[in-house]
């Protein structure tokens, strides 16, 4: 159950981050994309706290922290 509340949790989050897209001035767009990754992280974060006996924890973690990396290195280029 937890797993399809992280999978749910990342496609709306990715939802949020298609509509960056959208966004009128590079300032939106960077907050925008900032917003988005922090959702995504902590959607993965809370998910994995449900099952951390399990062992996934360091797993999502490791993902929140690559997808907040991604997050920041579209910041700087597009600032």
């Amino acid at each position: 159950m937890a797993s399809q509340k992280i999978i749910l949790s990342i496609a709306i989050s990715f939802a949020v981050m298609l509509q960056c897209v959208v966004a009128q001035n590079q300032q939106q767009l960077t907050e925008a994309v900032n917003a988005a990754a922090d959702t995504i992280k902590d959607a993965i974060s809370k998910g994995a706290d449900e099952i951390a006996d399990t062992g996934f924890k360091g797993a999502a973690q490791e993902v929140g922290e690559l997808l907040n990396h991604v997050a920041k290195q579209l910041s700087n280029a597009i600032g």
